[in-house]
């Protein structure tokens, strides 16, 4: 059994204007923060940007804003497109339900994208970890491309972890 799992890249990008266009519409999982065990995972849908993290939940938010903030940053980030359709609506009412992370309580920056997920049709259960998540959909062919922004790594390979490194962790 592996200790990573790999994410075949489609793409890499490096103009902010190139990444418009491919992530204009379409349901997409970002990672950020790629050099941390675990990532960091957002939601961005119709060019809304979705986000629970340690202080706040930040809901269907415009997308060139956490663009332009990953573009004045220089940050890499991989954006993986998701064979989904849920409504707006729907995304903005579960991460509502979201205020911060709370790993005592298993609240992860994931929980509310596997609540998108399920709702979809995708079963994840509750206590996966994003590197069980993208496994399931790599197993059930919903990723459609991957790509990676600010990096030449046709690769990008995901580190697993267990609940307890998470309940270690805060950045």
């Amino acid at each position: 059994m592996n200790n990573f799992t790999t994410i075949p890249i489609h793409q890499n990008i490096y103009e902010i204007d190139d990444l418009r266009s491919k992530i204009n519409d379409g349901f997409f999982l970002v990672l950020t923060d790629i050099d941390k065990v675990p990532p960091h995972c957002s939601v961005l849908y119709r060019q809304y940007w979705s986000s629970l993290n340690y202080t706040e939940c930040r809901v269907n938010i415009d997308a060139e804003v956490f663009l332009k903030t990953l573009f004045s940053k220089n940050k890499a980030a991989v954006f993986i497109e998701v064979d989904i359709h849920p409504e707006l609506k729907s995304i903005e009412n579960i991460f509502s339900k979201y205020t911060t992370i709370d790993f005592g309580g298993q609240i992860t920056c994931i929980s509310p994208v596997k609540d998108v997920l399920n709702t979809c049709g995708i079963a994840v259960f509750t206590g996966a970890l994003l590197y069980e998540m993208i496994e399931l959909l790599k197993d059930t062919n919903k990723i459609r491309k991957v790509y990676f922004f600010n990096s030449d790594q046709k690769i990008y390979i995901l580190q697993h972890y267990s609940v307890n490194d998470l309940k270690t962790m805060k950045s």
